[in-house]
């Protein structure tokens, strides 16, 4: 599972962030082979990793903030 997110650069230039889940199996002694979304990962458009700092803001290992636009993706950023 992934999802967009648009954003914006500190001076306003419009990107977009790629949220990826990773995927953790489980296997008991018995049973079947169990999957489930684990951690998310975050990347500009370019491939840089992000790390969300708030609902609202993602920064680059740069130190440079992208600004989540649309209200909807911060709710969602929040509920994980």
């Amino acid at each position: 599972m992934s999802r967009t997110i648009n954003v914006v650069d500190g001076v306003g230039n419009p990107d977009y962030v790629v949220v990826e889940f990773r995927q953790v199996v489980h296997r008991p002694h018995s049973g079947s082979v169990q999957s489930k979304n684990g951690a998310a990962e975050f990347f500009l458009s370019n491939g840089d990793d992000l790390n969300l700092i708030s609902a609202d803001r993602f920064d680059d290992l740069d130190g440079e903030s992208y600004y989540v636009q649309e209200e909807r993706d911060i709710e969602w950023l929040n509920a994980l």
